[in-house]
């Protein structure tokens, strides 16, 4: 999924926005009947629709797509996830070596991402304000961990890297205080 920067997700934000306010001027919700919205409300609903039909199909773009991922239109990936995957082989893989189904259901990781060398995973809540973590692969065939809080901003605490895919789990489990597997 294309990072914050991506101006078709500004586009869909603001036209969000948009329709958030029109929605508090006229004094209504959103589960509110749309027949009975004011015009602005349906203008601004419209806007909203369109900026979405604009952006999601870029977004579905660079979801895992092995059936472990959903997509979640709040999910924002953190910042460095801008390079379109080609291939989810690799994440995939990561995903198999951490556990796979298992380790999502055991970790509560979702909202998957990728690209061409790395898997990223939102996590419910784990030590040290960890809210996403990232594992690449390296050009020399090990892995590294990055954690991130829910800005998305790094964690100088939250690195490892030289890790071989046998000390991923551990690793992982060292990172997040998650457990991965019973």
């Amino acid at each position: 999924m294309p990072t914050k920067g991506h101006p078709l997700w500004h586009a869909a934000r603001e036209a969000d926005d948009a329709l958030s306010a029109a929605l508090k001027k006229a004094g209504t919700h959103r589960w509110t009947d749309a027949k009975h919205w004011p015009e602005d409300v349906k203008r601004a609903y419209e806007a909203k629709k369109a900026a979405d039909e604009a952006w999601l199909p870029i977004a579905r773009e660079m979801l895992v797509t092995a059936g472990v991922a959903t997509f979640r239109s709040e999910h924002r990936p953190p910042v460095g996830m801008a390079n379109a995957p080609t291939d989810p082989t690799v994440s995939n893989t990561i995903l198999r070596q951490l556990g796979g189904q298992r380790f999502l259901v055991m970790t509560g990781a979702r909202d998957l991402v990728y690209d061409n060398r790395s898997l990223t995973m939102r996590l419910p809540k784990a030590k040290d304000g960890i809210r996403y973590v990232k594992v690449t692969l390296t050009d020399t065939d090990l892995y590294e961990l990055q954690g991130f809080d829910k800005t998305g901003a790094p964690i100088k605490a939250a690195y490892l890297d030289d890790l071989d895919c046998e000390q991923l789990r551990q690793a992982f489990e060292a990172m997040t205080s998650l457990r991965v597997s019973l």
